[in-house]
Formats: C-alpha cells, structure tokens, sequence
C-alpha cells in the first residue's frame, strides 16, 4: 500500500523523462555541489503546469541544515532575460507585503508599549513603587518598537521605490547589529516588564 501512495502520478513520471532528455542532470548536480553554499542542496522541479518533482533529495551528509535550490519553468515561452525579469519582479511583491506586515507589526507593538508606559506611571502611588519598574522597562521595550516602526516605515518605502538601495543596506554589518540590537531590547523589555507587570497586579490586590 506505501508504494502505491508514493508512486510518482503520468505527469510527474513524463516530466521527469522530459528532463533527462533535455538536462544534463549529472553535470547540473556537479555544479551545485561545486559551490559550499549549495553544496548537498536538494534540487526541485516546477514545471509551468504547477507539476512538481523532485530530481534530487537533499543530501544530510554534507551540511546540517536541509536547503533546496528550486527550478521553476516559465508558464509560456519567453526569452531567459524576460524570466528572470518576471521572477525578480514576484519576489520583489512578495518582499514589500512582508515589509508591510512588518511595519504593521512594530507600530501595533510599539502603540502597546506605550500604553503600558503610561498606564503603570499612573499606577506609581498605589503599587508601592512596583509600577516604576514596569514603566522603565516598558520605556525600553516600546522606543525600541518605535524605533522599529519608523524603520519600518521606511523600509516599505524603499521597497516600493528604491529596492536596490534597501538590499545594499540589509548587506551591511552595522545595519545587521542595529536590527539584533533593537529586537533584543524589545523582546527583552517585553518579557521583563510582563514579570513585572504580574507582580503589580499582586502588590494591589494585596492593597
């Protein structure tokens, strides 16, 4: 029964024949392992009617982590140029709704951040000095998702009008370190001012 649930379906079956026919897969494996990056990747095949194969299982032996190098055909002829036009453009879309989303993310982030700044300031008096712990770390944690939102921002607008200059910030180490670095505070600030949050809570109720 496990062998006819995995037999590959005519159309996965013809593929495949098409492409050892027309690939020289041997060759094209010997160039993916020729480079250390890719070296053991799995290789997929996506043809234009959406039918996908797989020419070669990700090999465990020369890396930890499993990657796949995805080969997808056009859905109708055109030139490699014109393709690789097309496929940069999709990528490009993807990238600036993930942008978005991301902005959306910090900014909603940083909006609660700092309603707990201002709502444990207020709870200073009647927690006994307890509320001022929530409110430093939250300040903390909702500058950074501030911080977070404006970049944000203007990632998605840069992504929309100048792509090429938000990858070659994204290639540098500062910009890397920066990004770590707020995340770190954010998250941690968020964490620490949540503990501490339960403990005013208490100290209240016990008031």
């Amino acid at each position: 029964m496990d062998v006819l649930r995995t037999r590959p379906s005519i159309k996965e079956q013809q593929l495949r024949s098409r492409i050892e026919q027309t690939v020289n897969l041997k060759q094209l494996f010997k160039v993916i392992d020729s480079r250390p990056e890719t070296s053991g990747a799995g290789v997929i095949y996506i043809a234009g009617d959406s039918t996908v194969i797989s020419l070669r299982k990700f090999n465990s032996s020369c890396r930890v982590n499993p990657i796949s190098i995805i080969l997808k055909e056009p859905t109708s002829p055109m030139s490699a140029d014109s393709y690789a036009k097309e496929l940069k453009s999709s990528n490009r879309e993807s990238k600036l709704a993930s942008e978005l989303i991301g902005a959306g993310l910090s900014c909603a982030s940083a909006a609660l951040g700092w309603m707990v700044v201002v709502g444990s300031v207020g709870a200073i008096p009647i927690s006994g000095g307890t509320s001022a712990a929530v409110t430093y770390l939250g300040y903390s944690a909702a500058a950074a998702s501030t911080v977070q939102c404006m970049v944000g921002i203007g990632r998605s607008g840069a992504e929309g009008f100048a792509p090429d200059k938000l990858d070659e910030l994204d290639s540098q180490a500062w910009y890397q370190n920066t990004s770590k670095a707020l995340d770190y505070i954010s998250l941690v600030g968020v964490g620490a001012s949540g503990t501490a949050t339960i403990k005013a809570i208490s100290n209240l109720q016990k008031s």
